[in-house]
Order: structure tokens, then C-alpha cells, then sequence
């Protein structure tokens, strides 16, 4: 399948990217490059929403690929959810980050890819019932364990697998704190000054 289909239905089977992971794990830069346009702009939007300013974002997705490219020859292609390992890559960066700055990260760009997509009626409802602004408030009040599991499964779309490999949680685990994360959510609204029905 042309990579151009790759990039345009990222949901499709990673097993696909498989020959171009193994071409970049032999050191073949134009396959790595490859990576980099498939991967680059989910992870950057992973990035904005915990960095305060497009330019530390944009500096945390670099190392995240240098990183990447550095452990390439080591990575076992067995049973690999290479999308994952990135995200994980990235979120253990972002972290670092703000732990050099002693202090917690502050996701200002929320409204430039919040996007809910689920069959679930909460979730579908919760996205038409808020505003971008009205979402960005109640988001950030919510824990930062609650809010990561959200920005995972809804606004980076991973399955829930997906989400407990780079959270290093079990699914259980994940599946828990995304209910109670919505019940949350949906308590905020409640208890907002103009309150929808979800």
C-alpha cells in the first residue's frame, strides 16, 4: 500500500510499516525518514498539548526521533506497536522536561486538536455539548493521570492496549481511570455555572 494511504488512514495495521521499520533499523536513513512523515505530526500534537510553546514541542519531537534512531538497532521487531514506543519516547521526554523545570505542564494548545471519536453517547455527546474554551477549562481541572488517559484514547485515538503500553499501566487500569476520568468530566459540566445535559 502507497505510504501516502498510510498517512492518510493512520488506523490502519502497523504491520504494514514493518519493511520500513527493517530498513531503518539496518541504518537506512530515507527509511527512517519515512518514519518521520508517517509519525511526526500525531507525536507533535501529542507534544503541544503539554508544552507551553510550539518551540519546546517542536525541540521534544526532534529528541524524540534522535532517541528513536538511537535505539533502532536494539528494538526487537516481535510483537512491536512501534507508534506506541514513540509515543511512550515522547511522553517520557515531555516529562523530563518539566521535571528540569520543576514544574508541571500546562496543555495551552488543547483547542487545536481536541477531537472526541467514540460510539459511546458520553463521549460523543461531552464533544458536541462543549465549546473549545469550555473543554480546555474543564480538562484542566481534571488529574493528570485522568486527562493523559482522555488525550490518549480520544484525541490521539489509541485502543486501549495501546494506551496501557504507554502509560505503563495495565488495560485494566486504563479502562478504570478512562470511566472514572469520564465521570469526572461529566461532574465538572454539572457542576459548571451553565451546565449542558451530557
Amino acid at each position: 500500500m502507497p505510504l501516502a494511504l498510510y498517512k492518510a488512514y493512520p488506523g490502519m495495521d502497523p504491520k504494514e510499516v514493518l519493511p520500513i521499520i527493517a530498513r531503518a533499523k539496518n541504518r537506512e536513513q530515507a527509511a527512517f525518514g519515512e518514519l518521520y512523515d508517517i509519525y511526526a505530526s500525531p507525536i507533535f500534537r501529542f507534544i503541544s498539548l503539554k508544552t507551553a510553546t510550539r518551540e519546546q514541542a517542536e525541540d521534544i519531537l526532534q529528541e524524540t526521533f534522535f532517541k528513536a534512531w538511537q535505539a533502532l538497532p536494539k528494538l526487537s521487531l516481535e510483537n512491536l506497536n512501534f507508534k506506541a514506543w514513540l509515543y511512550k519516547i515522547a511522553r517520557n521526554l515531555v516529562n523530563d522536561h518539566y521535571r528540569t523545570l520543576q514544574r508541571r505542564p500546562t496543555p495551552d494548545t488543547i483547542e487545536n486538536y481536541y477531537n472526541l471519536s467514540s460510539s459511546d453517547d458520553t463521549h460523543e455527546a461531552t464533544a458536541k455539548a462543549f465549546d473549545i474554551e469550555r473543554l480546555r477549562t474543564t480538562m484542566n481541572q481534571l488529574a493528570p493521570t485522568y486527562r493523559q488517559v482522555l488525550e490518549l484514547r480520544f484525541i490521539q485515538e489509541f485502543s486501549v492496549d495501546e494506551t496501557a503500553k504507554i502509560m505503563g499501566k495495565t488495560a485494566l487500569a486504563v479502562r478504570v481511570a478512562q470511566h472514572r476520568a469520564l465521570k469526572k468530566l461529566n461532574l465538572l459540566v454539572i457542576q459548571s455555572d451553565e451546565p449542558y445535559e451530557i
